[in-house]
């Protein structure tokens, strides 16, 4: 995925993506929680991930989600 695709994917610019992979900055812990619960595809698998990432204390990492009722 190209980092112009994840931002759209995401709502964000291609740069902020740019800037979270090369560390310059981080995303925000809300932005984080809120794709966490409002979406049940790889965009939460990643901020659930992140979330760990920023706080390991409190947020396990996941491997990947289970496809929803209608997915399957």
């Amino acid at each position: 995925m190209t980092l112009a695709g994840m931002g759209e994917a995401l709502g964000v610019t291609r740069q902020a993506v740019y800037n979270w992979e090369w560390e310059k900055n981080h995303p925000d812990i809300a932005f984080l929680l809120m794709i966490a619960s409002t979406r049940n595809d790889w965009r939460r698998d990643w901020a659930l991930n992140c979330l760990h990432q920023i706080r390991p204390d409190v947020f396990a990492p996941v491997e990947k989600s289970e496809p929803c009722a209608e997915e399957r």
